[in-house]
């Protein structure tokens, strides 16, 4: 899939965001394409989430709504990585 996705995607488009709740799998995109955009999923809160988006260098953060509160989100945007909500 993802190489078919490299070949196909439009260049001129900006590049897709792949993102998971599986920590295998962010780790196997960043392996095998190095310069893609990662999103981590959080349904469940994670006090090492920085240290995971770090390693895996994510652009955004995408939590659960009701696990997200004020002083989590700001530790989320204080690092500069985008933070979404999930229903």
């Amino acid at each position: 899939m993802l190489r078919v996705i490299e070949e196909r995607w439009p260049r001129e488009k900006a590049p897709p965001l792949f993102s998971s709740f599986s920590l295998p799998s962010l780790k196997f995109m960043r392996r095998y394409s190095p310069s893609c955009l990662l999103g981590l999923l959080i349904r469940e809160w994670r006090d090492d989430w920085q240290a995971i988006s770090d390693a895996l260098d994510c652009v955004t953060i995408n939590v659960n709504q009701q696990i997200l509160n004020p002083a989590r989100a700001k530790a989320i945007k204080d690092t500069g990585v985008y933070c979404c909500l999930l229903p």
